[in-house]
C-alpha cells in the first residue's frame, strides 16, 4: 500500500481514513473487476459517507483540502473505489454549496446522508449531452406535489448499491419557461431500474450501470436547486465544475502516485543479466525522476487551488483554475502510467499487473468531465471576453441574445 506524503502539503487526514482503514481496503491482490462488499462497509463504518457534511449536520466536516487530500490516498490504495466515490463526494458538494447560498431546507439532505450512511448515485450523465450538467433529455410532467420522469442515466457509478439518487431534469412550466430541476430521491422508488450495462475496458470496478426511470414521482420538497437550462451562469453549478474538476484531478493523482510507488518497487526488484537491478541504472533513474517532477508539479498546482477556494469559496474566480488542472491531469496522469509501466518493462503488461489495471482504469479521465474539449472552450472564450459555454456546441443568434 503507497502511503501519500501528507507532512507538507496536505493537511492530515487519518482521522477520516486511518491507515489501518488504507490496509483493509487494498486492492493489491484483489481482482481489478469487481468491488469487494467489505471494503465499501468498511468505509460505511467510518462515516465516510459524510465526509464532506459539517459536523452540525452529523457529517464529518472535513475541509476542501481535507477532502482532497482523503480522496487522494483513498486513490493510492484503491483506485476503482475512490472514482467510483468522487461521485458521491461531488455530489453532496453541490447540495453543500445549495445550502450554503440558499440557507434553506436542504441541510436535511445532508443531514440524512450524514446520519444514515447513505450512499449517493450521481445521475448527470446521459446519452447526446456532451458531458453537460446544465442540460438534461429528461422532460418532467407536472403533477400534484411533485413531478413524473422518464428516461435514462449512463454510466452511474454504484447505481446499483446507491441509496439515494441526485439528477437534474428538465420542466418547461405553465408559461412555457424552461426549467433544470435537480433533486436528491431514493433509489427504491417507484419506476426506477438499474439495468447492469458496464460493459468497459476499464473502471469495471466502478460499477457504472442504468438507471431508468418510468414515470417516475419525484417530490417537490426533494428538488433542492432550480436553474435555465444551459445557463452558465449558475453559482451552484459552478461551485459543482469546481468540486468535481479537483476532487476529479486529486482522485487521479492518487492513482497516478500508486503508479509510481509501483514502478520503483518493480525496479528494485527486477535482476539484470549483470546481476544488477533494473533501479540501479542512471538512465531508468533519470526517467522515473521526470515523471516524479511532472507528478509533484501537477500536485502542487492541485493543492494550490483547493487551498485557494478553502480560503475564499467563490466559484467564479475559482473556475479557470480547476478546469486547467483538470486539463493537465488528462496528459500528466496518462503519461505518468504508461512510463512507468515502460520502466518496468514487459512484466507490466499481464492481465493481473496492478500497473496494467491502472493502465486501464486511468483512460477514463479522457471522459470525466469536463473534458478537455469543454475546459479548452471556457478557457479560451474567457481570454476573449465572451460568455461562458460549456456546451460542446456552437453559439447561434438565441443564445446570444439570452446572454
Amino acid at each position: 500500500m503507497y502511503k501519500v506524503n501528507e507532512t507538507y502539503l496536505w493537511p492530515n487526514t487519518e482521522k477520516f481514513l486511518s491507515t489501518k482503514l488504507l490496509m483493509n481496503i487494498s486492492t493489491d491482490n484483489d481482482a481489478w473487476y469487481s468491488v469487494n462488499e467489505k471494503h465499501l462497509d468498511c468505509l460505511k463504518d467510518s462515516k465516510y459517507y459524510g465526509l464532506a457534511v459539517p459536523e452540525e449536520y452529523k457529517g464529518l466536516g472535513a475541509t476542501f483540502t481535507q477532502i482532497c487530500a482523503t480522496q487522494m490516498r483513498l486513490a493510492a490504495t484503491n483506485f476503482g473505489l475512490a472514482i467510483g466515490l468522487n461521485m458521491h463526494h461531488f455530489t453532496v458538494g453541490i447540495i453543500k454549496e445549495h445550502f450554503d447560498r440558499n440557507k434553506d431546507i436542504s441541510w436535511a439532505l445532508l443531514e440524512a446522508v450524514s446520519s444514515q450512511d447513505r450512499m449517493i448515485a450521481s445521475a448527470f450523465a446521459e446519452p447526446k449531452l456532451g458531458g453537460s450538467l446544465l442540460r438534461s433529455n429528461i422532460k418532467a410532467k407536472k403533477v400534484e406535489g411533485g413531478y413524473l420522469i422518464t428516461g435514462i442515466k449512463t454510466p452511474c457509478s454504484f447505481a446499483k448499491r446507491s441509496d439515494l439518487i441526485c439528477l437534474q431534469f428538465e420542466y418547461v412550466d405553465s408559461e412555457n419557461v424552461g426549467k433544470l430541476l435537480v433533486a436528491l430521491i431514493p433509489a427504491d422508488s417507484k419506476g426506477i431500474e438499474v439495468k447492469e450495462t458496464w460493459s468497459a475496458m476499464g473502471m469495471k470496478s466502478s460499477e457504472s450501470d442504468t438507471i431508468c426511470f418510468n414515470e417516475t414521482f419525484v417530490p417537490e420538497k426533494l428538488v433542492f436547486h432550480t436553474a435555465r437550462p444551459g445557463y452558465d451562469d449558475d453559482n451552484t453549478f459552478s461551485a459543482g465544475i469546481v468540486w468535481f474538476s479537483l476532487l476529479t484531478s486529486a482522485s487521479y493523482i492518487g492513482g497516478a502516485k500508486k503508479a509510481l510507488q509501483q514502478c520503483a518497487s518493480e525496479l528494485q526488484e527486477s535482476l539484470l543479466v549483470s546481476g544488477n537491478r533494473r533501479a540501479d541504472l542512471p538512465t531508468l533513474q533519470a526517467e522515473l525522476g521526470k515523471l516524479n517532477a511532472a507528478l509533484l508539479g501537477l500536485e502542487s498546482s492541485c493543492y494550490g487551488v483547493a487551498a485557494a477556494y478553502e480560503r475564499n469559496p467563490d466559484p467564479e474566480a475559482c473556475l479557470e483554475y480547476a478546469m486547467a488542472i483538470k486539463h493537465e491531469s488528462v496528459d500528466t496522469c496518462l503519461k505518468i502510467v504508461s512510463g512507468a509501466m515502460e520502466l518496468v518493462g514487459g512484466r507490466s503488461y499481464g492481465e493481473n499487473s496492478i500497473l496494467s489495471r491502472l493502465a486501464r482504469d486511468m483512460q477514463a479521465i479522457l471522459f470525466h468531465p469536463p473534458t478537455r474539449f469543454v475546459s479548452r472552450l471556457g478557457l479560451g472564450r474567457s481570454l476573449l471576453g465572451l460568455a461562458k459555454n460549456f456546451d460542446l456546441r456552437d453559439f447561434n443568434e438565441q443564445d446570444i441574445l439570452e446572454n
